[in-house]
């Protein structure tokens, strides 16, 4: 089972129009169960599940998860390419206003995307970066 957890783009970027077409289209591509984001923005949408907060839509998904946290954010994150995916992972995708950090516990895993200059990617395309690593791995 995959389940994908996100943080929507806050103020600037339409939930609705714009960023939900950038990762359903990513979505259907590799297949996923699960998709939730939060906090509510726009309409109401079939998928994803909206919740109103990151804390709330963690607690609706118990088990361990897997963060995509930027490199040199937290200590002990292990590079995307030598992660072995979980059979059942609940990846959680942050946004650029929410630190992720504070909610990663001791049973999470913490996975960077390592690239040549560390810029700052949009979630939707880590997403798509992570399900393709998945993919490959799985062979």
């Amino acid at each position: 089972m995959v389940t994908i957890l996100g943080l929507w783009e806050v103020l600037w970027m339409e939930a609705e129009r714009t960023e939900r077409r950038l990762w359903k289209q990513t979505l259907q591509g590799f297949g996923y169960d699960q998709w939730a984001m939060a906090p509510v923005q726009g309409g109401t949408f079939t998928s994803p599940v909206q919740y109103p907060d990151l804390a709330s839509m963690l607690a609706a998904y118990p088990g361990p998860k897997t963060f995509l946290i930027p490199p040199g954010r937290v200590d002990g994150s292990l590079p995307l390419c030598s992660y072995t995916h979980p059979a059942d992972a609940i990846y959680v995708f942050g946004n650029t206003t929410e630190n992720l950090v504070g909610h990663v516990s001791e049973f999470d895993e913490v996975v960077s995307i390592c690239t040549p200059f560390a810029p700052e990617m949009f979630p939707s395309e880590a997403l798509a970066i992570v399900l393709y690593d998945r993919m490959i791995k799985a062979g």
